[in-house]
């Protein structure tokens, strides 16, 4: 919680402001960062949620991928014990000059509220 969240609940509890919605758990950021150049071919990926993940979370393949062209990237998930970061670490040399597309899907993943993915209905 930051100081405009603090500010957003006080104005609540006054009754001076509505509660916006709440945002669920998104990527704080992600390294390397897109776009970026002259990453080394034995380099990981990190992701970093704004906040934790659900207690027992297990991120797998279907949640977290990477792909060079058409072919997927074998790799192995590793979440933090504080399940704020994810680290994909390739079991495969990278290809130099590649751009590797990494996707992260959020269905089925809790945050440590227990909140999921928004679905409208």
């Amino acid at each position: 919680m930051n100081e405009s969240d603090m500010y957003l609940f006080s104005q609540a509890i006054l009754g001076l402001e509505a509660l916006p919605a709440l945002k669920l758990t998104t990527l704080r950021e992600s390294s390397p960062a897109n776009g970026e150049s002259e990453v080394s071919v034995n380099r990981e990926t990190i992701v970093r949620f704004r906040s934790p993940l659900a207690e027992g979370t297990t991120l797998t393949r279907s949640h977290l991928t990477a792909v060079f062209g058409r072919h997927p990237l074998l790799s192995r998930i590793e979440l933090s014990p504080q399940r704020d970061t994810a680290t994909l670490f390739y079991l495969e040399t990278l290809p130099g000059s590649a751009r590797i597309v990494v996707t992260m899907d959020g269905t089925g993943i809790r945050d440590f509220r227990g909140w999921g993915q928004r679905v409208d209905q």
